[in-house]
């Protein structure tokens, strides 16, 4: 099972991967941007994989989709790339992703 949600996760990767490319190959400029885009990447990659996963894990998508959001919002004033917005979005969502699979597969490991 977890073998699928990778499956599914991965072309999420992809397109953050690439769109990382492109924008610093072709619009350095915008490269501010990268932290939001990455975590709307992130969030549908998860949507993507929920079928396998707990079930609240659909929540930890909701975070990284509106956390992307937010990023694209806030750094749009100042247009700088800022180290914070990456680790506020991923950390925060890490530790979503921790507590979900924690208290999602928690029972089964406990019995075995």
């Amino acid at each position: 099972m977890i073998n699928s949600a990778v499956e599914q996760f991965l072309p999420a990767l992809a397109v953050g991967m690439l769109l990382t490319v492109v924008l610093m190959r072709c619009a350095p400029q915008v490269l501010w941007m990268l932290p939001g885009l990455w975590a709307i990447s992130f969030s549908l990659g998860i949507f993507a994989s929920c079928r396998f996963l707990p079930r609240p894990m659909f929540a930890v998508g909701l975070w990284y989709l509106a956390a992307g959001l937010v990023c694209l919002v806030v750094e749009s004033g100042p247009r700088e790339l800022s180290p914070w917005a990456m680790g506020i979005a991923f950390g925060a969502g890490q530790l979503l992703v921790a507590l979900v699979l924690e208290h999602g597969y928690g029972d089964s490991v406990e019995e075995r």
